[in-house]
Formats: structure tokens, C-alpha cells, sequence
């Protein structure tokens, strides 16, 4: 049986008056205001269901609004790139105003190309034509208006042109908390907050309603749930609309056949949720100015779950991120759902339990990969000099076959890295096989010159070594592993450099094999350097290098190798350092990989790698990395292909932000 698309949303506003429950008090309020031209805040918390509100108001404006010269516009300005200040944002309106119209076949609101959309002029004049003259009524249903109301670029002006703008224009500001919490001077004395009509989106209030959601979808395409389905969910969502539709999508997903697999769905929802909640208590969008909120947060939730009391403030904010609610018949603060409190229980004891073995397991780990025995056999010790001129000063990598150091050029004045073999005790052909793959690829490697990529200065004879560049900063692998993503727009400037590299090598017949995050380095500059080895786990012949009979064996690192890598060895060219890239640079941005099984195609359905979900990335971004994890080496971009791409890239999003064009994503 083939089952119809999942009909529970939860990562996108929903608009269709079947998907709306518990919501009736709200619309008729929106109804109420809209009819009497009043501007509106629409608050609530987070995930709580405002975004489809504000699209439902666009979807169905007839039902607000009787004036089919009415229009309603929904802009979201969290939208990348992010408005820097009043000017960025009535320009911004100006510019959608003038679409819309044009898009209705009004030609005449086109906006010059020469036309300053920072001059109030042309606003106030636009707004009397077409708004005066004309007879247009527009409703701007603006989302995440906290973002404007917490920056102080945002002066007292702002709010005061803002305010002037009423009644000519209709607002309805939608954020989590009303206009006057945000407690700055230049909100709370505007002539703005208190012209506003305060309308609240609560969380569901009666049984009733989350029995409708979770069943009313289904019935429409005629499946029924039964009673367990409907525990399920309700155990896991709690009150909250989000947190429902999650958990029903993850059960739907599961349906084969008439039957339900709740341990599959417990594993999809849990791991889903899981990023959810950290994303919600880590989230300081409207608390910069508040340090380490996070930590404080999780204790505080620590706390409730083991019921010990909090602070009301911390309360609040746990409530604000859609995390806990007050049970009004207790009087008590409480996890948004009996699933949450148990997964923190969990968490805080599985936390523990897991810090301690980890500790365990590196105290083994480097028992036995650095027994007191074996230190003193490295080749090199600290304080030694070694070609005359390299003083070491510390270990900062060893495996069976190689040790790397980093060093002093006392002739030079600067810090190096010495990567040296240890094959002493390796039989003679193993030896002689490793010693020709290190020289072979500094040969390779000095011959490179180009400023994102590390320089290979020199080899030595005894010890047998190679002589590198030393680039202060952190490898994306450590960037990663404190938890830190990056921008679009700084995946895009790293992309263009690191495909400047790479087209480079491709020139000189180089084909690295090992891209991966600890093989680049970002440098205190924020410049991007690509390196031969990763210091953490350095060895003879992990990177370059061709092995000694002239045939190709698996070279690179699993998570980041493309499929002719394990496919075919021998067919490994300027492609699979395209992927590895791709995979990099989507890492990166999303803090994952994006095929969860593996880089085999064999390990999907019909052989075919599945679309890597998008997230946040933006549209042109996004295809790009699409092309360089494509499956097929053929139908990725060359290194200079990918540079002109991403250079595209940087001035659409560029051109976007300065002509204010709006983007489908």
C-alpha cells in the first residue's frame, strides 16, 4: 500500500483551515481587528504556531478583510540577509510593496533601478499613490519582529516613522514576547508599543483539540489511529502544537500495512527532539546580553525535573522557548510533556554515566597508545635539535609508523611541524615502501604554492622527515567538536577559497584523497589552509601518495570519501575531492553529515544516494552542494567550475541584500 504524503507539519508554517485547531478565538480576534484597521502583536512562544497564523491571514485574507484591493504580505526577518537598521527595513517594504504590486499586473509600482529605497520621500510618495490614489490596503504580516525590537540599531526614530505609518499601513508584528518586554528605552517610549492591539497564542486548552489534531489528519485520507497512537503522541507533544505534530509525524512514518512501529517511531522522534531542544536552550537570538544562559538553563531544567524549585525569571524564559508550562491546577512550572521530563531524567543521569566512561576510556586509550615504555623510543624527544636547526618542543601526534612535532627554526625564527617516520623495527620492504610514499609526497607538496594550501619547506635524511608550515588556528574537526556551525555566508567565502586550492593542485596533477575536517585549518585571519596530514592521527601514507607497486589501495578517511573511493580505487580523480568538499562545507553548516548511513550508495533504496535535507542553508547554496554529492564523479562541478559558482552565489545573495529581492527558500 502506497500511504499519501505525511500529513502532519512541523518544520514549516501550515495554512489550510483543515490543519487549524483550538485556534477559532484567535482568528476571530485577528477578524475583529483587521475589519477596524487596528495594527496587532501577535505573541506567544516559540513553535507555538504564529508563523501559520500569519500565513493562514495571507491565505484566506477574505475572511479578514471584505476589500479585494486588499493585500497581505508575509515577510520573515529572520530572512538572511537580516535587516541593519530602519533605512534596511522600510526600503525592504518598499521593495515587496512594489513587487506585489507588479505581480498583479500594476507595472506602474516597478521601482526604478536608480530610485534611493532609503529615501522617505519615495516611501511617503509610493504610499500616496497607490495607497491614496489608487485605493490599496496592504497588511504586512511581519514575523519575528522580536529580532528588530531587542536591536538597538533599531533607534527611537524607527518606532516613531513605524508608528506614523499607521493607519496607511496594517501591521501584525508577530514575536514571543510583547513589544514592551523587550524593555529598551527606545521601544518602551516610542509612540509605537501601546497603538498596538496585544492578541496572545496560547498553548491548547482542552483534550478536545489535541485528539482533533492528531486524528483529523489521518482520518482525512481514511486511516484511523487507535487509543496507543493516541497516547503516543499526546505523551510526547504535551500541550504544544509542534511538539505533537513531531511526534505524530515520526509515527506516521512508521505505517506499513495497518500496523504502527512505536520503537521506530520512539527512535525518530527522540532523535529529532533531541536537536530540537538543544537548539531551543541554546537559542540567544533575544538574550545576548545574558552570558551562559545556556548552562543555566539546563541546571534549571535539571532542577524542575528532580523537584527542586527555580527561579521565576528562568521560569519564563524555559516557558518562552516553548521548553516548560504552568499547570494552572498546581500552580506548579512543569516539562512541556511526561515524555520531556523522562528524557531529561535520562539525559542528566546518562550524562554522568557517560562522562565517566569516556574519562575511563581515554585513561586506557592513552595507557595504551603511549605506555611509559614507548615514549622514550620516539624518534625525536623535546629539546633535541634535529638538522641543525629545528629545536622540538613538543609531541603533538604519534602513531605506529610516523611522529609529527612541532618545532623551532632557531635559524629562521619560526615555529614548524616535522613529520618523521619510525620504521626501524618495520620489515625491509614495508620500510622502504613507507620512506618513498613520504618523500613522494613532499615532493609533491613542495612544488605547491598557493596561499590555502599548507607549504612543505624541506625533507630530512636523518631522521627521515619532512619539514611543513606551521599555521596557527583550529581545524574545522575542532571547530565541530565544540559544537560551533558556520554561516552561509562564511561556508561560501571558505568554499571559494578551498576550491581555489583545489583547482590549483587539480592543475599540478595533485589529487589530495583526504579531505576532511582535520585536514583544514582556519588560521587567526579566518583564511582557510588545506594540509597533507591530521596532526591528531598523522601517518606515512594516509593522504597523496600512490602505493609502491603502482596500484591504488583505499586512501582517505570513511566518513568523508566519495563512493568511487571504496568502488573503485583506481578511478580516483579531481571528483572526490569535490565530495569531500561538499561533504565539509555541509557539515559545517548543519552540524551533519548529510547520508546518515554512509557515503555507499548500495546501503539506500534502488541504489540511489537520498536528497540531503536542506535546513537553513539558502536555496542556491543549497543546489550547489546538491552537485558536488552527487553520486556519480561525472556530474559533480570541477574545482573551477565550483568557484565561479559559489562566486555567483555570494553576489546573488549580495545582490538580494541590496536590492532587496525576495528569495524562495
Amino acid at each position: 500500500m502506497i500511504l499519501p504524503v505525511n500529513p502532519y507539519q512541523y518544520t514549516n508554517p501550515v495554512y489550510h483551515k483543515s490543519e487549524f485547531f483550538d485556534r477559532q478565538f484567535v482568528i476571530n480576534r485577528l477578524r475583529q481587528a483587521l475589519h477596524a484597521h487596528r495594527s496587532i502583536q501577535l505573541i506567544g512562544q516559540w513553535r507555538i504556531g504564529k508563523s501559520s497564523l500569519l500565513r493562514y491571514v495571507q491565505e484566506h485574507l477574505a475572511e479578514f478583510v471584505d476589500d479585494d484591493r486588499a493585500i497581505a504580505i508575509y515577510y520573515d526577518l529572520l530572512r538572511r540577509p537580516q535587516l541593519r537598521n530602519g533605512d534596511d527595513f522600510f526600503a525592504r517594504i518598499l521593495q515587496l510593496m512594489s513587487n506585489t504590486l507588479v505581480e498583479r499586473g500594476q507595472q506602474g509600482a516597478a521601482l526604478p533601478p536608480q530610485m534611493d529605497l532609503t529615501d522617505p520621500i519615495e516611501f511617503e510618495e509610493f504610499c500616496d499613490c497607490w495607497i491614496d490614489k489608487e485605493g490599496y490596503r496592504f497588511i504586512l504580516l511581519l514575523d519575528e519582529f522580536g529580532s528588530i525590537a531587542r536591536n538597538k540599531n533599531f533607534d527611537w526614530n524607527f518606532f516613531a516613522n513605524l508608528r506614523s505609518t499607521i493607519p496607511d499601513l496594517t501591521y501584525i508584528l508577530a514575536s514571543p514576547r510583547s513589544l514592551s518586554d523587550f524593555a529598551h528605552e527606545q521601544v518602551i517610549t516610542s509612540p509605537l508599543w501601546n497603538q498596538l492591539q496585544l492578541i496572545q497564542v496560547t498553548l491548547f486548552e482542552k483534550r478536545q483539540f489535541i485528539q482533533e489534531l492528531i486524528h483529523k489528519p489521518v482520518e482525512q485520507i481514511g486511516l484511523s489511529w487507535p487509543d496507543k497512537a493516541e497516547n503516543f503522541v499526546y505523551e510526547r507533544g504535551g500541550q504544544y502544537p509542534c511538539y505533537i505534530q513531531m511526534a505524530a509525524t515520526a509515527l506516521y512514518d512508521t505505517y506499513d500495512q495497518g500496523q504502527l512501529n512505536y520503537k521506530q517511531a520512539e527512535k525518530v522522534f527522540r532523535d529529532t527532539a533531541t536537536d530540537h531542544f538543544r537548539h531551543l536552550w541554546t537559542k540567544t537570538l533575544y538574550d545576548q546580553y545574558r552570558p551562559k544562559r545556556e548552562d543555566l538553563l539546563r541546571m534549571a531544567l535539571l532542577d524542575l525535573v528532580h523537584g527542586r524549585g527555580i527561579d521565576d525569571d528562568l521560569a519564563e524564559d524555559l516557558e518562552f522557548r516553548s521548553l516548560v508550562w504552568r499547570n494552572e491546577s498546581t500552580d506548579q512550572w512543569e516539562p512541556f510533556s511526561v515524555w520531556f521530563a523522562d528524557w531529561l531524567r535520562r539525559w542528566s543521569t546518562d550524562k554522568r554515566i557517560q562522562t565517566e566512561a569516556e574519562s575511563k576510556r581515554l585513561r586506557k586509550q592513552t595507557k595504551s597508545k603511549f605506555p611509559k615504555s614507548s615514549l622514550s623510543d620516539l624518534s625525536l624527544q623535546k629539546g633535541q635539535l634535529v638538522g641543525e636547526q629545528y629545536r622540538v618542543q613538543k609531541t603533538v601526534g604519534a602513531t605506529r609508523y610516523s611522529q609529527v612535532v612541532v618545532a623551532y627554526d632557531e635559524s629562521l625564527k619560526r615555529k614548524v611541524v616535522i613529520k618523521c617516520l619510525r620504521v626501524d623495527q618495520e620489515p625491509d620492504d614495508i620500510a622502504q615502501r613507507l620512506r618513498e610514499n613520504l618523500l613522494r609526497g613532499a615532493g609533491i607538496m613542495a612544488n605547491l604554492d598557493h596561499p590555502n594550501i599548507g607549504r612543505v619547506y624541506h625533507a630530512l635524511l636523518n631522521p627521515l622527515g619532512v619539514v611543513m608550515q606551521w599555521i596557527e588556528g583550529l581545524s574545522f574537526q575542532d571547530i565541530l567538536d565544540i559544537g560551533r556551525r558556520i554561516s552561509a555566508t562564511d561556508a561560501i567565502k571558505i568554499g571559494i577559497e578551498l576550491a581555489s586550492a583545489l583547482n590549483y593542485a587539480h592543475e599540478q596533477g595533485v589529487i589530495h584523497r583526504d579531505i576532511k575536517p582535520g585536514n583544514i585549518i582556519l588560521t587567526e585571519s579566518e583564511k582557510p589552509v588545506l594540509i597533507d596530514f591530521d596532526i591528531a592521527r598523522a601517518t606515512a601514507c594516509e593522504t597523496i601518495s600512490r602505493l609502491n607497486d603502482g596500484s591504488f589501495g583505499y586512501v582517505g578517511t570513511k566518513e568523508y570519501s566519495a563512493p568511487e573511493q571504496f568502488l573503485n580505487p583506481e578511478g580516483v580523480g579531481s571528483p572526490t575531492d569535490l565530495f569531500a568538499l561538499g561533504l565539509v562545507l555541509y557539515r559545517l553548516l548543519t552540524g551533519r553529515l548529510p547520508y546518515e548511513h554512509g557515503n555507499l550508495p548500495s546501503l539506500y533504496e534502488e541504489g540511489h544516494f537520498p536528497k540531503p535535507e536542506q535546513f537553513d542553508i539558502p536555496e542556491p547554496l543549497y543546489r550547489i552542494l546538491y552537485s558536488l554529492l552527487h553520486q556519480q564523479p561525472g556530474k559533480r562541478p570541477t574545482a573551477a567550475k565550483l568557484c565561479d559558482e559559489l562566486k555567483t552565489c555570494a553576489s546573488f545573495l549580495e545582490t538580494y541584500d541590496s536590492e532587496f529581492q525576495k528569495l524562495d527558500v
